[in-house]
């Protein structure tokens, strides 16, 4: 049997094999651009804390989240990070696994699309 910590460092190589693509093509732009690969680690807990073997897990993506503001009555996106969506593909099933987060990592919400069914998450 594979305990808690043991799981969660397995759960961060998978999720670095996916950043380490990212950051690849992200070497080149300002930090802004980098600054959803720091909640890595909070995506992998999650996995963990919901029992999502490592085997189950064909990917993950991140997609950062910026503040939008309305500047002279337009709507713009700043380069104020505000969190990270990640998106979790699912072997067992077709759809993903979504984990939202905000800008210090923290968890704002967690559900599944698709076909995907966690227990203990919502489905839409």
């Amino acid at each position: 049997m594979v305990d808690n910590r043991e799981r969660k460092t397995a759960m961060r190589r998978v999720i670095a094999v996916g950043v380490i693509a990212g950051t690849l093509t992200l070497a080149g732009t300002p930090a802004p651009a980098r600054e959803h690969l720091r909640c890595e680690g909070e995506v992998a807990d999650r996995l963990a804390a919901l029992s999502i073997d490592d085997a189950d897990v064909a990917g993950i993506s991140t997609v950062p989240k910026y503040v939008a503001r309305a500047q002279f009555g337009l709507p713009r996106v700043s380069s104020d990070f505000d969190g990270v969506t990640a998106w979790v593909s699912l072997n067992s099933c077709k759809g993903s696994l979504v984990i939202d987060l905000n800008r210090r990592c923290r968890i704002n919400q967690t559900w599944s699309r698709g076909e995907c069914r966690v227990p203990g998450v919502k489905s839409f």
